[in-house]
């Protein structure tokens, strides 16, 4: 059965849209955090800074932007949208793992390099996962080590049950099936080996939860202080994360609001071809054909179904600049030469690099269209209706 490449990137692979300005982008991912901060002209570029821009910012060039974008779709509602929108929560749970993550930080660790594992105990392990005989990516500590609390119920279901009861020192077979829903799409449902080691069972002392322990590791001086200002942390995270969720929300309900006549071709075209060249790359750097790559890791049989798949997302991609185009046409929005240089440094700032590698990663639409996305989002979502 053939399977959809679960978001293959487009914006990653091929643009490098909004997702790699960090600051002004949509997401920047852990397990358990999602959060997006907008950058506009707001976001504190000086006359000194600014001045270092090396690109002329023309306002005939952003005219031309939205003119060759706009035309394509014919706009739906997208003032006084109504959404479900984000409440943020503060548990006293939360606070708790605030302050065991904060004594975690200052434990004291002994190596207990005898004894057989149980549930409760922390192991460092390595291990190596393969299906069908193939190690896959992410499924190797590469010999690092990993400490894992067993029981924890981090690793998949049957894992770390599979681990306890064993020695210190052994190595044996853990056989496991990735659920069906699991994130990495081209592992779900799988059958999987993974070879485990058992290094050593850690025996983690943790500091007492005192004033004192707090006045010297932190700079709160009581841990009802310290608890406090976890809270705020806490909440004003929480509060970033609903404001994107929010942000995406409305955005993704103007989009689907839009009628789209056509797509402009020969740019889908073009975007297909660069994420093929790129896995093209990929798979000659590992010694094998893009086919053997899609099959592997992807079970796409051809690379005309990969193509297809691809097109399927450029227009998708796509979709939500056109419709961003048509607003910032349809209600005269204007930028400044202060707004767009506000965007680059925050890609400078973000990504850690020089405006000589931005300049070549970005060209002068691409940062336009940044800037006036951020611009079209705070417009509707200013406008919108939460319920």
């Amino acid at each position: 059965m053939k399977k959809k490449l679960n978001k293959l990137g487009l914006v990653v692979a091929l643009s490098m849209s909004l997702s790699l300005l960090g600051g002004c982008g949509k997401d920047n991912n852990d397990k358990k955090d999602n959060i997006e901060t907008t950058a506009t002209a707001s976001a504190g570029v000086d006359a000194s800074t600014a001045s270092n821009a090396t690109r002329e910012f023309k306002e005939e060039d952003y005219k031309k932007l939205l003119d060759n974008w706009a035309g394509y779709c014919t706009l739906g509602e997208y003032k006084k949208i109504e959404y479900n929108a984000e409440t943020v929560e503060v548990t006293d749970d939360m606070v708790k793992e605030r302050v065991e993550a904060l004594r975690n930080t200052f434990a004291v660790e002994d190596k207990i390099m005898e004894g057989t594992t149980k549930n409760g105990d922390t192991v460092n392990i390595d291990y190596v996962g393969s299906i069908d005989g193939v190690e896959f990516q992410g499924g190797s500590t590469n010999g690092a080590g990993f400490d894992l609390v067993l029981g924890s119920g981090r690793f998949i279901e049957g894992m770390e049950e599979q681990i306890e009861n064993h020695k210190v020192g052994e190595t044996f077979d853990v056989n496991v099936t990735f659920p069906t829903e699991y994130h990495v799409e081209e592992l779900a449902g799988k059958d999987a080996l993974f070879k485990v080691t058992i290094n050593y069972i850690v025996d983690k002392k943790l500091p007492e939860y005192t004033d004192a322990f707090i006045a010297s590791n932190t700079d709160c001086s009581t841990t009802a202080e310290y608890e406090a200002q976890a809270r705020e942390d806490i909440k004003k995270l929480r509060q970033e994360e609903a404001d994107n969720t929010n942000r995406n929300t409305v955005l993704q309900l103007v989009v689907d609001n839009a009628k789209v006549e056509s797509y402009p071709e020969e740019e889908i075209t073009k975007l297909v071809e660069k994420v093929v060249a790129s896995y093209e790359e990929s798979a000659k750097s590992s010694g094998i054909t893009l086919e053997e790559l899609l099959k592997t890791y992807f079970q796409i049989e051809t690379v005309d179904d990969f193509k297809k798949q691809l097109d399927e997302q450029a227009r998708d991609f796509l979709k939500q600049k056109i419709v961003v185009c048509a607003i910032a046409k349809a209600e005269n929005m204007t930028l400044t030469k202060e707004e767009i240089t506000a965007i680059e440094e925050k890609i400078i700032l973000n990504n850690a690099i020089d405006r000589e590698t931005m300049e070549s990663q970005y060209s002068m639409d691409d940062i336009i269209y940044f800037t006036i996305s951020e611009k079209v989002n705070d417009f509707i979502v200013d406008q919108a209706v939460a319920k």
